[in-house]
């Protein structure tokens, strides 16, 4: 740099504004700049969807199960059927780091820098809130077994379970409207056809965020009816994979359900299962802990559309 460059320099330094010491101490005022240094280099942060609808619930729910409060060690089970669960999340461009951005803002409760990968992501983590563990998957068994694996090698105990329910058909609705109309409600036009992918999504977040996507800026209506076959198969493709796993008397009580029982008191259907060689309640529990179905508290089965 030549003399005139360093005078240039010397100038415009003299020119910045510093920041005032007048109520902070010494080390709080460098902790500031520290911050906003940080912050600065990493300005190009995850930004989160501004379409999100009705996450209010999950979000008091997962905070009280980790108890973020709590500086040590908490572990959190989450379970449910596809297209719920945060492992599908973790899929994405960013994956798990965009997920724990997500975590990190809701629990400090304001913008966060950018995270650059998964370990710098916990390390985070582990200073905001100390240790927490969150396993997620769609069979409940796994989590049960896990609690009794840790009762029995003495490890870390299983703080708690969550199981994210299906979205009601008016919030579905206008989860679909925001990604494919970026609007909350959709045209008059399309009114039936959305009405239709909220009713083949059966309250899937992902799937209705996928669907609305791939529509977003198609007017085409045949192009819209080709999509919700497509939507069609590839549930009938995920369930495929579950109802492999099961033994024969369980997928004929799977089959049964599907066909006669959704809505009905699953204790009406034990005699008939029994006398077809069956073992309803193998079968039954295998079904609930698998995702597949569900059991009301007045005993009528459920099953995802």
């Amino acid at each position: 740099m030549t003399i005139q460059g360093w005078k240039e320099a010397m100038r415009k330094d003299g020119q910045l504004k510093g920041l005032e010491l007048i109520k902070e101490t010494n080390g709080q005022l460098v902790k500031k700049v520290v911050q906003d240094v940080l912050l600065g280099l990493k300005k190009n942060y995850t930004q989160l969807p501004d379409n999100l609808v009705r996450l209010d619930d999950h979000v008091k729910a997962m905070k009280e199960l980790l108890n973020v409060d709590y500086n040590g060690i908490r572990v959190v089970g989450i379970h449910g059927i596809g297209g719920l669960d945060v492992r599908e999340n973790s899929k994405g461009q960013n994956g798990i780091v965009d997920l724990q951005t997500h975590l990190l803002r809701t629990i400090r409760k304001k913008e966060v820098g950018r995270i650059n990968n998964v370990d710098e992501g916990i390390k985070q983590i582990e200073d905001a809130v100390g240790s927490r563990i969150i396993v997620t998957t769609r069979n409940k068994g796994l989590l049960n077994t896990m609690e009794a694996t840790s009762q029995i090698e003495n490890l870390h105990d299983v703080n708690g379970n969550y199981e994210p329910h299906l979205m009601q058909s008016i919030h579905s609705l206008e989860l679909f409207c925001k990604y494919a109309f970026t609007r909350d409600s959709p045209p008059e036009d399309y009114v039936r056809l959305a009405q239709k992918v909220v009713s083949s999504a059966g309250g899937l977040p992902l799937v209705l965020v996928s669907l609305g996507s791939s529509l977003f800026g198609k007017k085409d209506i045949a192009l819209w009816e080709e999509k919700l076959r497509n939507l069609k198969e590839k549930l009938l493709e995920r369930l495929r994979i579950s109802f492999d796993a099961l033994d024969y008397g369980q997928r004929q009580i799977f089959l049964d359900i599907a066909c006669f029982f959704i809505g009905k008191d699953y204790m009406n259907s034990f005699y008939f299962w029994e006398a077809c060689g069956f073992y309803p309640r193998d079968g039954l529990i295998s079904l609930v802990l698998r995702s597949m179905i569900k059991i009301e508290d007045d005993n009528k089965l459920r099953m995802h559309d």
